[in-house]
């Protein structure tokens, strides 16, 4: 090791001298020519707030690409960990993992619009900002359990959407005409309405079920009913000039119950015992 002299250089004086701390002070600039500087101290304090890697008075750009932090040994004795500029990619290469303590935030955007952390208990990815959020793959996209072990569900490219139950099976997939469900669909309510042309409508209310039929303004309706004290029964109506809907004929385990008069060739039948033909037409 070098010899250590503590002086003091001060260039507007042009005087070098013992400096009584031991340490060598530098008044003025200093500026060290050669290939290597080795500092060899434990800790290195730098009052200046800004440090300039790769300086020059002229255009140093083409020797930009590379520059930035060696830290030696860091995993072992022979790996380093580096925070290096990358010229090519325009952006900065990290060797190795950067971690946060709980509720620091990684923040994107010039008014922070999209942060993501972990506050302690849950992770969160929020976008704040006033556009929004798009998660976006080449081929798909897949939600998945911390391990990788599950999938949650998938948004396939040219495929379709899969939503799965917690032991990996699909439970219900989008198709190019609808959508299937594999097991058991339990709902409160449902309203299916194929098109606006045939007026089909499903319906049921957590206590009775429907079907409903509608075509062109000329209103009729089948309603199936479950659920009842009665036992369940099939009622046959059609909608007055008001659209409100009135029950003609009620099918049930003893039975017809017709309401209103029952008509065979516009002439009214009386329940004499005689056989009748009827027929439906809907639309």
């Amino acid at each position: 090791m070098a010899n250590r002299y503590p002086l003091i250089v001060d260039s507007s004086s042009q005087q070098i001298k013992e400096f009584p701390s031991g340490d060598t002070l530098v008044i003025d600039n200093l500026q060290v020519t050669g290939t290597t500087t080795t500092l060899e101290t434990a800790t290195l304090n730098v009052e200046d707030k800004n440090i300039t890697v790769n300086y020059s008075t002229g255009d140093s750009s083409s020797t930009a690409d590379g520059s930035g932090l060696t830290f030696q040994d860091a995993v072992d004795a022979s790996n380093d960990a580096t925070i290096l500029w990358n010229a090519t990619n325009d952006e900065f290469d990290f060797s190795h993992g950067i971690t946060l303590p709980d509720s620091q935030k990684i923040t994107f955007g010039a008014g922070s619009d999209l942060e993501i952390y972990h506050d302690g208990s849950d992770s969160i990815i929020n976008e704040a900002g006033t556009g929004v959020l798009k998660v976006r793959g080449s081929a798909g996209i897949y939600i998945q359990k911390y391990d990788g072990t599950e999938n949650l569900a998938s948004f396939l490219h040219d495929d379709g959407v899969y939503l799965y139950d917690g032991a990996n099976n699909i439970r219900l997939q989008t198709t190019s005409t609808g959508i299937d469900v594999t097991g058991t669909a339990t709902m409160d309510g449902l309203t299916v309405e194929p098109t606006a042309a045939t007026g089909l409508t499903y319906a049921a209310d957590g206590t009775n079920s429907y079907i409903n039929f509608e075509a062109n303004s000329v209103a009729a309706s089948v309603q199936l009913y479950a659920g009842q004290s009665s036992g369940g029964y099939l009622s046959i109506g059609a909608k007055d000039s008001g659209g409100t809907l009135a029950e003609r004929m009620r099918v049930t385990s003893t039975g017809v119950t017709v309401t209103g008069a029952l008509l065979e060739d516009s002439n009214r039948v009386a329940t004499n015992g005689r056989a009748i033909a009827f027929s439906l037409i809907f639309g």
